[in-house]
C-alpha cells in the first residue's frame, strides 16, 4: 500500500470520529541550493517560526569555502594561496609554478592577486583570469544554504517536537499539538528544492498509543543514557565551561521533552526527570567550582499519568 493509500485511510477514520494523536514524518532530500532571503521568504509566507531558520552564511566564510574549493580543481602548475588576511580583507594569490631542470628548482609567478573586501561582501581581482571567475562562482554557491541546512531545519524542529521511532533515526512521532508547525515547515523544505516530506497521520488507539509509549520510553532512555557516557568521560580538569553549560541546555530540552511525551502518551516520567535533575546538577557543580554563576534551578513538577485531553491541544 502506497503512503497516499495509507493517508487517505486514517483520513477517512479521522473524519469518522476518529482523534488524532500525531504523525509520523520521514522524508527524502534532494541536493539543495537556495539563498537566505528566498528561505527567509518561505518562512515569511508560511509563518513558520524563525527559530528554525538557519543564519545566513557568513561572506568571510563563504570565500574562504570558495577559493579552498576552487584550488581543489585547477589544472597542474596553477595554485591559489593566501597571501594576507586583516579585519577588513583577505587577499588570495593565483599562483603559477614553473619547474628549471637547469638549475634544478622552482620558479613562481603570481598571475593575480584575489582581495576580498570582508565589509562589502565584494570579490575584486588584479588581472582577470578563469579562476578568478570560478572563485567568484563558487562564492555565490557557498553563501547558499545546502542540503545540511535543510536537514538541520528538520532535526531542529524535531528536537522540540519529535521523537524518533527507529535506533538509526529516519522515522519520527510528531504530536498532534505541532501539527500546524509541521505542515508549514514541510511546505518550506518542499519548496527549498526537490525535496519530498510524509506525513502519515497516527489515530489516537489503544494499541497506537502503547506502541508510541513503549518506543518513547526507549528513545528517552536512551537519549538520557548516552548523555550519562558523555560526562562520564569527560576530564574535569579541561572540559571547557562552553561545554558544560551547552551540556547544561541540553538537560534543559530533554527535560521539555520528556514532560511533553509523557503527557502526549501517558506514561509516568518521574525516574527519567529525576536522572535529569541528578546529571544536571552534578553540571552546575562543576560550573560553579570553575567559577561560573550557576543559575537557580526551576522547580520541575514531576510528570505523571495524563489521561488524553482535547483541551490540552493533544
Amino acid at each position: 500500500m502506497h503512503i497516499e493509500q495509507l493517508q487517505a485511510v486514517q483520513a477517512r477514520h479521522e473524519q469518522a470520529g476518529g482523534r488524532r494523536l500525531g504523525s509520523l514524518l520521514w522524508w527524502s532530500l534532494s541536493s539543495n541550493r537556495i539563498s537566505h532571503p528566498e528561505l527567509e521568504a518561505m518562512f515569511e509566507q508560511n509563518g513558520l517560526s524563525r527559530d528554525y531558520l538557519p543564519k545566513a552564511v557568513k561572506p568571510a566564510g563563504a570565500f574562504r569555502r570558495a577559493w579552498r574549493h576552487a584550488a581543489s580543481g585547477l589544472a597542474s602548475g596553477l595554485m591559489l594561496r593566501r597571501i594576507s588576511e586583516s579585519a577588513d580583507e583577505l587577499v588570495v594569490g593565483l599562483v603559477e609554478e614553473h619547474p628549471d631542470p637547469t638549475n634544478k628548482d622552482l620558479d613562481y609567478r603570481v598571475l593575480s592577486r584575489i582581495s576580498f573586501d570582508k565589509a562589502e561582501g565584494r570579490i575584486e581581482a588584479d588581472a582577470e583570469h578563469s579562476v578568478v571567475e570560478e572563485v567568484r562562482r563558487l562564492y555565490r554557491r557557498h553563501l547558499d544554504h545546502s542540503t545540511d541546512d535543510i536537514r538541520a531545519m528538520l532535526t531542529a524542529f524535531l528536537s522540540d517536537a519529535g521523537i524518533s521511532l527507529r535506533e538509526s533515526g529516519g522515522v519520527y512521532f510528531v504530536p498532534a499539538r505541532f501539527s500546524t508547525t509541521l505542515d508549514a515547515l514541510c511546505a518550506v523544505v518542499e519548496a527549498a528544492g526537490g525535496n519530498t516530506t510524509f506525513r502519515l497521520p497516527v489515530l489516537d488507539t489503544p494499541d497506537g498509543r502503547s506502541t508510541l509509549r513503549d518506543v518513547a520510553n526507549r528513545s528517552l532512555d536512551d537519549e538520557i543514557r548516552a548523555l550519562e557516557q558523555e560526562l562520564a568521560g569527560f576530564d574535569p580538569d579541561s572540559v571547557r565551561v562552553s561545554t558544560l553549560e551547552r551540556r547544561v541546555e541540553a538537560f534543559d530540552a530533554l527535560r521539555s521533552r520528556v514532560q511533553l511525551f509523557s503527557g502526549v502518551l501517558s506514561f509516568k516520567a518521574e525516574a527519567m526527570l529525576n536522572r535529569i535533575a541528578y546529571l544536571q546538577a552534578g553540571l552546575r557543580g562543576q560550573l560553579g567550582a570553575k567559577g561560573t554563576a550557576v543559575p537557580t534551578p526551576i522547580p520541575t513538577p514531576h510528570a505523571t499519568v495524563t489521561p488524553y485531553s482535547e483541551a490540552a491541544g493533544f
